[in-house]
């Protein structure tokens, strides 16, 4: 069993089995594609998570990892925003690596970080007041970097990046009155009259090694508050990212909602496009 201030968990071991475009030629064969005695954490009381959430998957490339106890190169995921589509994993020749591309950063630990983060951009402007080392990973250096992490809900930046940003937003939206989040989650809520997919600014996360961007739409930056009840609209909507951590910044899953990750270890590369609601695409 393993305890932690948020979640308390026990590990066991599970067969898995696999769905692939050969599935039914390999019944045929009576091959069995799946894999063995894959570890496990059971989550049975969590805390801090949204709503009805039962549990979290990380994907690093640790060894004990889904990904590291799989041992493929490359892997890809989409989480579709709407709950009545299904999420995808495929690895090995079944990922899906399309898309605007950037580098990842080496690293003991096996985790995500972007190597070439140019700054954070809201319509249009970069956010200015950023410390140059705040996205900076350096392996045994000091605290810094960007990292793409899917056991975390919301993006939590360091404060050095976060308190720009917060000043930027209110800055180009300061026509609007703010008001406290009654849930006292977020630092930045709107009452929702103000909502209007499409027409709020655009948070960008640029790079230096490419010319594309990573835009967090407004409905993956975004988020209707209080979490609704089925049939009762939320009644304000507030920005759905932190400023809590101390040492990197991590991109949650809530920002990366239709949006297909695409990770080559060999080459170190990470692609990302949206794909709305995650179809079963070839």
């Amino acid at each position: 069993m393993w305890m932690t201030p948020t979640r308390v968990e026990i590990l066991l071991q599970k067969h898995l089995h696999f769905q692939t475009p050969a599935l039914q030629q390999a019944i045929m064969d009576n091959l069995d594609i799946s894999h063995e005695n894959i570890i496990f954490g059971c989550d049975f009381d969590n805390r801090k998570l949204p709503g009805t959430t039962s549990g979290i998957m990380g994907l690093s490339n640790h060894k004990s990892s889904l990904v590291g106890q799989f041992g493929f190169s490359q892997f890809s995921y989409c989480v579709p925003a709407n709950i009545n589509f299904h999420g995808q994993m495929r690895f090995g020749s079944e990922a899906i690596i399309r898309g605007p591309t950037t580098e990842l950063a080496a690293n003991e630990e096996g985790f995500y970080y972007f190597q070439n983060v140019d700054g954070l951009y809201f319509d249009g402007e970069k956010v200015e007041e950023i410390p140059d080392d705040v996205f900076k990973f350096v392996e045994g250096g000091p605290a810094g970097g960007l990292l793409m992490d899917t056991g975390t809900t919301y993006t939590d930046f360091r404060a050095a990046a976060f308190n720009p940003l917060m000043k930027k937003v209110k800055e180009k939206m300061q026509d609007i009155e703010p008001k406290p989040d009654e849930t006292k989650t977020f630092e930045l809520c709107y009452d929702i009259k103000y909502f209007q997919i499409g027409n709020l600014p655009v948070i960008e996360i640029k790079f230096t090694d490419t010319t594309d961007s990573l835009k967090l739409i407004d409905t993956n930056s975004w988020i209707g508050m209080p979490p609704a009840s089925p049939g009762d609209p939320p009644t304000y909507f507030c920005l759905a990212m932190d400023g809590d951590s101390d040492d990197v910044s991590m991109l949650g899953m809530y920002q990366m909602k239709d949006l297909n990750v695409g990770i080559d270890l060999e080459r170190l590369q990470l692609s990302l496009i949206y794909y709305p609601n995650c179809p079963d695409y070839q």
